[in-house]
């Protein structure tokens, strides 16, 4: 049974040889950060951990991408905050972060199963709102 067919069969409640295993880890800083050395290191830090561990799924991070790239939600202070945030006006940010993901997922989804998951808006506030001592961060 390979890993990617272990993986999926126990998805659909098959009968699998082991139970498939694997663990993520963030290979950056959690800081906005998505110069191409550092997309680099991401792509590094995922080859290493996949030849080191040979886990049966993969789950990528777009580390150097959590944070949101705009002034306006780094600064906020009240609730009503939340209304100063735009939509960015250049959607770069969000095709690097595609490319990154479909770089990491080519080299190896016919191997493995490969996932990802767009971070948290919600888990990002908490953080911006912790930052800055708001009293609504809880």
């Amino acid at each position: 049974m390979t890993k990617r067919e272990r993986v999926f069969a126990a998805f659909d409640n098959q009968p699998v040889d082991r139970v498939p295993a694997g663990f993520w880890f963030h290979f950056l800083a959690d800081k906005f950060d998505p110069a191409p050395a550092q997309i680099e290191k991401n792509i590094e830090g995922h080859h290493k951990y996949y030849r080191d561990f040979q886990p049966d799924f993969l789950k990528m991070m777009s580390d150097g991408f959590f944070t949101y790239p705009s002034d306006e939600a780094k600064n906020l202070k009240a609730p009503e905050d939340l209304y100063k945030i735009h939509a960015l006006e250049d959607d770069d940010w969000i095709k690097r972060q595609a490319q990154l993901v479909k770089t990491i997922a080519g080299q190896y989804k016919n191997e493995v199963a490969v996932f990802y998951n767009v971070f948290s808006p919600a888990t990002y506030l908490k953080f911006i709102l912790r930052e800055n001592k708001n009293p609504y961060s809880g």
